[in-house]
């Protein structure tokens, strides 16, 4: 379960990557936002750029690469590409 939701020192990404929330977490975080009246845009409040946000929309699959690519500190692209030459 989300423990820092709407704190400006956490997001839905930085989660997921020290363990404490799970990809399947996002409706949660989701939610969170309709709910806490945020200044925040959507992809700011998950801690996702803009890109990375429209990448998720079309293909909801595209989470995981996201959280690999911050956690290796790569570029999102290298990994999809890595999925299209499979």
């Amino acid at each position: 379960m989300p423990s820092k939701v709407g704190k400006s020192v956490s997001n839905f990404i930085q989660e997921c990557l020290s363990g404490t929330a799970k990809l399947t977490d996002i409706d949660t975080y989701i939610e969170r936002w309709h709910q806490c009246n945020s200044d925040k845009s959507i992809h700011d409040f998950l801690g996702l750029t803009m890109y990375e946000y429209s990448q998720w929309i079309d293909n909801p699959d595209v989470l995981s690469k996201i959280v690999t690519a911050r956690r290796a500190d790569a570029n999102i692209d290298d990994l999809l590409q890595v999925d299209l030459v499979k």
